[in-house]
């Protein structure tokens, strides 16, 4: 069933000249039966198939839902026949139908849940580390149903105000309250499921198309609503901002795009876009912080006028903020909270009398002035001390007086605990939602990902030019240290024995045996191959890092939103962080495919031990990077922060100078060295090498000459076969590729708790604040 069919009656409605109609008209949650027997709520007339039971009606909160009760006749929405025993969701403008009764839903049937006024005490807000007061014993006292504007200069504190009003604030006197009930700063549950905000910048991802972010929007909000269910709520969200019908379905098919781009939405939409972000959860407070800004007037009294209608037809209670209305804009609010540049409230009252009340007090006709002009004139004027001006502006009707100081919040039920099992399925789905979301955002915007993927081939190549015929600057190394290693093997016994030794004949057949055995190399190729690997490891690191270390700074504004709004902070970071380990795992994969068996001539096998040793090295990489991004406030802050974790990487990595070499230097470099990335990533992908077992042939010098013996230069050098990790970290006797792998593993289950920690405290408002969720 498309789109379009949602709108329509249903086939068998049309048809019948009887059919009953049925209104609805109740308040809160409710179950009732729809039937014809007596012990049903909703009575519908005996005709055919309309079973005495014949179907349930269900409300939660402001969604509705309808269910067959096995009934012969069916149960039908929108002319499909409902599975008998399953829930359906309906959305306003669906026809529903009992066999042949249709029951018709007004919009009152979908606004179950109380309307709920904004109401505060006197609050002041004073800036932490100063003595500057923002907000002076101003209040608020918003009504269901009206549309209420802070005015006020810059610096008067408008987005402060709505700051502390939507919770995200804390004042430093006063407390808000949604309807004498909820305290917005101690309530966090509940008070997230009724309250929106909207905030004065577009947060949303510019590379998704409306329709993406709104559905992604309900997924997190409601898990359980049916995808099309979802598709009429974000159709009629639209519509009812105003979006065009015609153009609905290219404009929900449009990226958002921004200010800064060419293409997406124009500003105007980006705006109404931006409250249906919020519109579309259902709130029913809702806070806008400077709506109009940057559009033009006519835009701007569309958006004030699209707000003017929800506040009636929904019974909303809205607050914005507003800098410099126009006329019209004026004339569609309320009531007016207009800010002194002292912070002080200059008037609370009714909105078009303000510019009278200014006449009376001070004398000074408004005339033809735009009434928002006028009162900010008026207001400065009244600062500064103007003799033409008489004093004691403020005066504020009775009726929008504050809620008592002691005022506390009604005592509610405690809400739901829910077991940890629970806890975990909600988590699982949100980070579900969130994964897909982040791998469309990374889809689409091709050309960053473009350039992510050619990254590795380019690094590759570079690798492949750099160490091109490496075998050949060793050559001589390889031969002379297998001829050692045939000479030292050949004679030791004899010494042992007291035998004559012939060197020449011994010498000489050991140098015609090393250049034919390949098998065994010298320490120097060793550190060419070893090189190799240490770049690559590198590069790894380089790859997480540089991807994941923009990934939550970027973002940080639309984090708080949405943690605002219900959504915790480990599925996001998690989701996040398997985004970027699954590209990584796509670029190490192409520069271990690549260079492996080119460069270092390894096997299947091999190069896929590699791909995993550098692949987990990468995931590390981003466990670091996202803990960089959750404490950098500024995106440039992060990337400055790269090249300081990256340089200690290489220095203490274990090839520039030997983690041994390291530690017997100091015990806190040696430290240094096991704590850094690059010196397990490096030694996980040794372990990946053709030698890793054996095959690297070290030049062992003894401590003393002994001349009393025969021979004793066999002593002085010996070439010992030892694996190729054992050359860099002598304490290995041979490759444990496992033993690297766990570190990383460690090491990024660290960084994660650690991004977690910060990111928690950083949009902390209250204790305990984020780790609660929306019980749905």
């Amino acid at each position: 069933m498309n789109a379009a069919d949602l709108n329509q009656p249903s086939t068998k409605a049309r048809e019948l000249d009887h059919a009953a109609h049925c209104r609805l008209r109740f308040r809160g949650d409710f179950e009732v039966l729809i039937g014809t027997g007596v012990s049903c709520h909703v009575r519908v007339p005996h005709l055919p198939g309309v079973a005495s039971e014949h179907a349930a009606l269900r409300r939660v909160g402001d969604r509705v839902f309808i269910k067959d009760l096995s009934s012969e006749g069916g149960t039908f929405v929108n002319g499909r026949r409902l599975h008998p025993g399953c829930w359906h969701e309906l959305c306003t403008g669906d026809v529903v139908a009992v066999s042949d009764a249709i029951v018709e839903l007004g919009r009152g049937v979908f606004a179950g849940r109380e309307r709920l006024s904004l109401e505060s005490t006197l609050l002041t807000y004073v800036l932490p580390g100063s003595q500057r007061v923002v907000c002076n014993r101003v209040h608020v006292r918003a009504r269901p149903g009206t549309v209420t504007a802070i005015l006020g200069p810059c610096g008067s504190g408008k987005t402060t105000l709505l700051s502390i009003l939507s919770g995200s604030l804390s004042p430093t006197e006063g407390r808000v309250f949604l309807g004498t009930r909820y305290d917005v700063h101690t309530d966090h549950e509940r008070v997230r499921e009724v309250l929106g905000c909207v905030p004065q910048g577009d947060l949303m991802f510019p590379e998704l198309t409306l329709r993406q972010s709104l559905e992604y929007r309900l997924r997190l909000r409601f898990p359980d609503m049916a995808p099309q269910v979802r598709a009429r709520v974000v159709r009629d969200t639209c519509l009812r901002l105003g979006f065009e019908e015609a153009r609905l379905d290219d404009l929900l098919d449009t990226p958002i795009g921004s200010a800064d781009s060419s293409g997406g939405l124009s500003g105007g939409e980006r705006k109404r876009a931006n409250i249906a972000m919020e519109l579309v959860t259902r709130p029913v407070v809702l806070l806008l912080d400077e709506p109009t800004s940057g559009l033009s007037s006519t835009e701007a009294e569309q958006v004030v006028r699209l707000l003017h209608k929800l506040a009636r037809e929904d019974d909303l209670t809205i607050v914005l903020t507003v800098h410099q209305p126009s006329r019209d804009v004026f004339a569609l609010f309320d009531d007016l909270l207009l800010l002194s540049p002292e912070g002080t409230a200059a008037y609370y009252g009714v909105a078009r009398d303000a510019a009278t009340h200014f006449e009376v007090l001070t004398g000074i006709q408004c005339g033809e002035r735009n009434p928002a002009d006028y009162l900010v004139w008026v207001t400065a004027e009244l600062r500064s001390g103007s003799p033409a001006l008489l004093p004691g502006a403020g005066a504020s009707p009775s009726r929008f007086d504050p809620l008592p100081a002691l005022m506390r919040a009604r005592g509610e039920r405690p809400a739901r605990q829910r077991s940890w099992v629970t806890n975990l399925a909600s988590a699982a789905r949100q980070w579900f939602v969130l994964f897909q979301r982040d791998v469309r955002v990374l889809r689409a915007d091709g050309s960053n990902l473009g350039l992510a993927l050619v990254q590795a081939p380019l690094i590759a190549l570079l690798v492949l030019l750099a160490f091109h015929r490496f075998e050949r600057d060793v050559r001589r190394d390889d031969h002379f240290a297998r001829a050692g290693y045939y000479f030292s093997t050949a004679a030791e016994p004899l010494v042992r024995e007291g035998k004559t030794v012939v060197a020449d004949a011994l010498w000489n057949a050991a140098a015609a045996k090393a250049p034919g055995d390949k098998r065994m190399v010298s320490e120097r190729h060793a550190c060419k191959r070893a090189a190799a690997y240490f770049v690559l490891a590198a590069a790894s690191i380089w790859f997480g890092l540089i991807g994941a270390c923009k990934a939550v700074v970027a973002e940080q504004h639309i984090v708080r939103r949405e943690s605002r709004a219900g959504v915790r902070l480990g599925p996001y970071l998690g989701a996040k962080g398997v985004t970027l380990a699954l590209l990584v795992g796509v670029q190490t994969g192409l520069v271990a495919g690549i260079v492996a068996p080119l460069l270092l001539g390894a096997s299947l096998r091999c190069t896929l031990m590699l791909w995993t040793a550098l692949w987990v090295a990468g995931a590390a990489a981003v466990a670091l990077g996202l803990l960089v991004s959750c404490a950098a406030h500024t995106t440039r802050l992060a990337l400055t922060a790269v090249p300081l974790l990256l340089v200690p990487q290489l220095l203490l990595g274990g090839l520039l100078r030997y983690r041994t070499d390291l530690g017997q230097a100091s015990p806190i470099l040696g430290a240094m060295s096991d704590l850094t990335l690059q010196r397990w990533a490096f030694e996980g992908a040794l372990a990946a090498d053709v030698y890793a077992r054996g095959g690297v042939l070290r030049q062992v010098l003894s401590d003393r000459l002994d001349t009393g013996r025969p021979y004793a230069e066999v002593r002085l050098a010996q070439f010992r076969n030892v694996p190729i990790t054992a050359v860099f970290f002598p304490g290995l006797p041979q490759a444990a590729p496992a033993l690297p792998l766990a570190c990383l593993g460690l090491e990024a289950g660290v960084f994660f708790v650690a991004a977690y920690a910060v990111l928690s405290w950083r949009l902390a408002v209250c204790p305990g604040a984020r780790r609660k969720e929306v019980v749905v």
